[in-house]
């Protein structure tokens, strides 16, 4: 009898181990399919929208000044996500001071924190951040990314570009519509 005892204790003890493994395996599956969505027929990533309000984010630049989403100048906001081993990423990032000067423009260049450029190009307009939680906020999976951002901080466009020529024609479709304003400069 004391045979049966002691096997039906572990008999209860298996039971639930294996009831709290299923468990976590449930959670860890129901955590990595909220990542996407059913639309229609497809299944989607979740990623932000256009129209959509842009997370906030407050985090130091690369000469340890805070800079922030929203800083109250009626100004859009262009962030171009990027990584160092990207060579599509290296020339977007290289020609993008030329592509935005005369505009009205604020730039941030984010890095995954495991991707520090130390090639960076300090400009009044341009900031370098190193941040792997704006990637996720964002949900970022491919770079380079670009998101305009209206002073009002809803998103007006997001897209996987290739080349630095995308870039600017993303500037230029956006001043057609009026998005994006030419400083004027006095001469």
């Amino acid at each position: 009898m004391e045979f049966l005892t002691i096997s039906n204790y572990l008999l209860w003890v298996v039971l639930i181990i294996q009831t709290l493994f299923i468990f976590y395996l449930t959670k860890l599956i129901v955590n990595f399919l909220n990542r996407f969505r059913l639309v229609g027929n497809s299944i989607q990533e979740i990623r932000l929208e256009i129209g959509q309000e842009a997370p906030l984010f407050r985090s130091k630049n690369h000469l340890g000044e805070v800079v922030k989403l929203k800083d109250g100048s009626q100004r859009y906001t262009m962030l171009i996500f990027g990584s160092k081993s990207c060579s599509s990423c290296s020339e977007v990032i290289k020609n993008v001071s030329s592509q935005i000067s005369n505009r009205n423009l604020r730039v941030f260049i984010i890095y995954n924190s495991d991707s520090v450029n130390e090639e960076v190009n300090p400009t009044e307009k341009v900031h370098h951040i190193y941040s792997s939680d704006i990637f996720e906020n964002y949900y970022v999976s491919k770079v380079p990314h670009i998101f305009l951002i209206d002073p009002s901080g809803m998103i007006k466009v997001s897209k996987v570009i290739k080349h630095s020529s995308e870039l600017l024609e993303i500037i230029r479709e956006a001043e057609s519509t009026n998005t994006i304003d030419y400083m004027v400069e006095n001469h």
